[in-house]
Formats: structure tokens, C-alpha cells, sequence
């Protein structure tokens, strides 16, 4: 079987592990000191540093990726104009940081977007075409949510931008299939309404935000699943993403939180890697909840990026038997035979990497199908 190649796992992953271990990576409770550090409250979860988002450019075909004022080699943009690379971050309003990297697809993706939309739609297919139930979502940026605070922002590429972003929006707004799930509407309405979806500084979604997911899913799952699900109001501090890029290393967020008090037990599978929703510390995480007959049954694939990882400690209540793994910090050879062992598959693409992500490719779909029929 023909497939393309995909890298490994890597390296931050082992090192950001090992400083757990060896307790070198330092973390703060919530609204605590640095030099308190007692033991985390329940509506006080502990903050660590996540890797650079830069790394996962992997989960693209290129993987190419530079640290600096650019990132990237100039590109034409929708109206047919040359631009440079964004800057890292864009201030918004409110010390919001959106990321430069949204602007730059924003701006040069044009059909690319809308053409990796509709294949991650026919991978969808492929995977429901062998009896399994598949769901499939674009993760929104956080530009094509939080609009109030970007209101302030200068564009990197002026109107290309704006023109890119409305396009976009409509795109993931518009698209219309069964297997579907959509959220940058419903997020952006409760934006407006004052919610804090995503972390300031940090490039992801907080888990007021990413609780939609999970709830979006259960429904589409079995209403009687996602009317299982109860969540609480809390606090959580992070060191955000960017943090190392903006070069404050040592800067902490910390920001409203809805945590799950889903009335099941989630625990790591035997022989599995565990799981943490602050610090990454697992590509490939099985797990298993109790009792089954409150979580959906079967076995469930979940493949993602660093959204759907943050999204775990949400989203594994709903599933009786699920893995997760990670695109781009795994091969894709892992991910294609993971496939067909499950009756049920998620897959989660964040909108920034869309036009690009291998799990898009036509050799990604047409692998895929190879697998299914010789399972």
C-alpha cells in the first residue's frame, strides 16, 4: 500500500515529558503565587507551558516553519497582491494576541480553503462508506470567532485579510453534510454575549470553548448522552503558547473555566501514554469511562491537533472505549491503520492548518480506503 510518509513523533514531546517527571517545569495554582504551589483546588487547575505552535506546522504538508518577526516566505494573496508573512502575533483589544499565522491563510488560502473543506468532507465519506459513524470539525481561530477584540487590530495584509477571513467564515458557516459539526457560528454568538472562548495569548480555545465541542458531538451522538453532561464554573491558569515567542517566557493567563462533572469515571487505558489537559504529554492516549452504560458504546478513534488534545478532558466522558492521536506528531501510517479497528471516528482539523493538513491529501483518502477494505 502506497502512503505518504508523515513525522514521527516529535521531539518537545519526550522533552516536555521529562520535565514533568523531574518536576523541572515550574507550574502555579490559579490566582496563587508562584512560591505557594500548594495542591491544586478543584476550580484551580494547575498552568504549564505548552510548545511553541509553531511545531505543529508538522500536521501540514510542507511542515516547514521559522521562529522570528516572519515566519514564512512571501505568498500571493486572494487579490493577486505579494505579502510578507505576518508578524508572530496582531495585538487586539482587551491585551488579546491573535496569531500571524491566521492572517496568512487567511489572506493567501483562498480556493485552498475551500477545497481542503470539501475533502476532509470526502474522507468523512470514505469512513462512512464502511459502515462506521464518523463526525468531522474545523476547530475555528480564534479571529473567526472573538471578533469584538479584533476589531482593534491592525491587519498585517490590510484588506486581503478582512476579504479572507469573511470568506472563511462563510465557508465553515455554509458547508452542509451529514457528517458535519459545525461551531464557528454558535462560538461567535457567544463571543458577542460576553463568553471567553479562547485564551488571550494562547493560540487555543478555553474550555468554555471547547466544551461546545464535546456537547456539539454528544448531540449528534445521542441526545440523551449530551443531556448527560454537566459542567461547573471555575478558573484555570496556563504559560500560554506564545508565551516563548513574544519573549515573556515566564508570563502566566489565567482565564474562566467550565469544567465536565459528567457523572462517569474516565481512566487511562492499561499500557496507555496518560493524559493532561494543561501540559502535552501524550500523542496517543486510550482510555476507558464507567459506567458504560452512561458513555456511547463501542470503540472511538479520535484524530486531532492540539485542539482536540486540550478538548480530551471533555470530550472522553461521552465515549466508553476511545484514542486519541495526534496528526503530524504521529505518522499518518499510524493514524490510516488506526482506522479500521473503530466503529466510530472523530476528526478534528483546526482552521489555520485546513488548506494544508495531510489528513486533506487525495493519498491520505485513497490509503484510507485501501485500509478499510482489507480490515
Amino acid at each position: 500500500m502506497s502512503r505518504r510518509p508523515s513525522p514521527s513523533r516529535r521531539p518537545w514531546v519526550a522533552a516536555v515529558a521529562s520535565a514533568v517527571v523531574l518536576g523541572l517545569v515550574s507550574t502555579t495554582n490559579a490566582g496563587a503565587q508562584p512560591q505557594a504551589a500548594p495542591a491544586a483546588a478543584a476550580d484551580q487547575q494547575q498552568g504549564d507551558r505548552w510548545p511553541s505552535p509553531l511545531w505543529e506546522r508538522d500536521n501540514s504538508r510542507t511542515g516547514a516553519a521559522t521562529v522570528g518577526a516572519n515566519r514564512g516566505e512571501p505568498f500571493v494573496g486572494i487579490d493577486g497582491v505579494t505579502y510578507d508573512a505576518a508578524p508572530v502575533t496582531s495585538q487586539g483589544l482587551n491585551g488579546t494576541l491573535f496569531f500571524g499565522e491566521e492572517f496568512d491563510r487567511a489572506c493567501g488560502d483562498g480556493d485552498a480553503f475551500d477545497q481542503g473543506l470539501r475533502n476532509l468532507a470526502k474522507l468523512a465519506r470514505v469512513i462512512q462508506k464502511s459502515g462506521r459513524k464518523v463526525y468531522f470539525t474545523v476547530a475555528p481561530n480564534k479571529s473567526a470567532v472573538n471578533k469584538g477584540d479584533l476589531k482593534a487590530v491592525d491587519f498585517p495584509h490590510g484588506s486581503c485579510d478582512r476579504q479572507g477571513l469573511r470568506r472563511q467564515d462563510a465557508a465553515l458557516d455554509s458547508l452542509r453534510d451529514r457528517n458535519y459539526v459545525p461551531l464557528r457560528k454558535p462560538l461567535a454568538k457567544l463571543a458577542k454575549d460576553g463568553r471567553r472562548l479562547y485564551w488571550q495569548v494562547d493560540t487555543h480555545w478555553t474550555t468554555v470553548g471547547n466544551t461546545r465541542w464535546a456537547e456539539a458531538l454528544a448531540g449528534r451522538l445521542d441526545p440523551a448522552i449530551r443531556d448527560r453532561q454537566t459542567y461547573r464554573g471555575g478558573r484555570r491558569t496556563i504559560t500560554p503558547d506564545i508565551a516563548t515567542l513574544i519573549g515573556q517566557p515566564d508570563l502566566k493567563e489565567t482565564a474562566p473555566a467550565r469544567f465536565t462533572t459528567t457523572k462517569v469515571r474516565v481512566r487511562t487505558a492499561p499500557g496507555s501514554d496518560g493524559y493532561d489537559p494543561i501540559i502535552p504529554v501524550a500523542v496517543d492516549h486510550s482510555w476507558i469511562t464507567k459506567p458504560k452504560k452512561r458513555a456511547y458504546p463501542g470503540r472511538t478513534l479520535v484524530i486531532g491537533d492540539s485542539f482536540s488534545y486540550v478538548a480530551l478532558e471533555s470530550v472522553r466522558p461521552l465515549f466508553r472505549r476511545g484514542r486519541f492521536l495526534w496528526i503530524g506528531q504521529l505518522s499518518l501510517d499510524t493514524i490510516i491503520d488506526a482506522i479500521p479497528k473503530y466503529d466510530t471516528v472523530v476528526i478534528e482539523v483546526v482552521q489555520r492548518f485546513l488548506s494544508k493538513s495531510v489528513m486533506t491529501l487525495g493519498s491520505t483518502r485513497r490509503s484510507v480506503r485501501e485500509a478499510l477494505k482489507a480490515s
